[in-house]
């Protein structure tokens, strides 16, 4: 949608950024689940539009992967539901391949869950508890802006606005793209609410690509904005 240069210098941001470098310089799973968590967004962007089996099996194939790597990009979990709310596209609920992705998670994970459900339940017990509204919002929203800065996270709110609020407000879905990258923003962001004993700001690492994708957005809102020139 940007351009050939505005992805190269996305992912070169993204790269350099010093989340992405102090994680992946150490040996931890960030880095492929990373890479899983944002193909698995890719894909099921990529089904809203075709609506086709294959990318919906894609999206669960690659979320099953990032899942067994990391826990806690389980939140992907939220995009299916939270794109087709969304997007107002509920006829989906009624298509064989909307739970395509879901029986091939659990079909691929569960063995593995059943194998360590007493840690699993320990875990969960240990760092569940009630919501907690004080700090939750400053501990989640400061890596954000942490990771590359005031202007770019300034920039990425813009681009929430333009891409995801205004065309609720006007009444409209967003696209699809949009709806599948702010999905798992708020599934971590309500994640964080109640498991905010076990927060650690590498969890935040699966949401710079949309942070950057906003940013892009928001630039290009910005650059509306501007009178035209002859």
């Amino acid at each position: 949608e940007f351009g050939a240069w505005t992805a190269l210098g996305a992912g070169l941001l993204l790269i350099l950024s010093t989340p992405v470098q102090h994680y992946c310089g150490m040996v931890m799973a960030e880095a492929p689940a990373l890479l899983f968590f944002t193909g698995a967004l890719l894909c099921y962007s990529r089904y809203l539009e075709t609506e086709r089996p294959l990318e919906a099996a894609c999206f669960g194939a690659l979320a099953a992967l990032a899942i067994l790597t990391k826990q806690v990009t389980a939140v992907l979990a939220a995009v299916p539901l939270g794109a087709v709310l969304l997007t107002f596209r509920f006829r989906l609920l009624r298509r064989w391949s909307f739970w395509l992705p879901a029986l091939i998670v659990i079909f691929a994970c569960e063995p593995w869950s059943l194998l360590c459900a007493s840690e699993i339940s320990d875990s969960l017990k240990r760092i569940a508890g009630p919501p907690s509204w004080q700090p939750a919002p400053a501990q989640f929203l400061r890596p954000l802006v942490y990771a590359f800065g005031s202007g770019i996270f300034a920039l990425s709110l813009a681009g929430v606005w333009a891409r995801i609020v205004r065309p609720l407000v006007a009444g409209r879905p967003p696209e699809c793209r949009w709806a599948v990258w702010i999905a798992p923003v708020l599934g971590l962001g309500c994640a964080h609410l109640w498991f905010a004993g076990s927060f650690e700001t590498r969890h935040l690492i699966y949401l710079l690509p949309a942070l950057l994708a906003f940013a892009a957005a928001g630039a290009r809102w910005f650059a509306g904005l501007l009178p035209a020139t002859r």
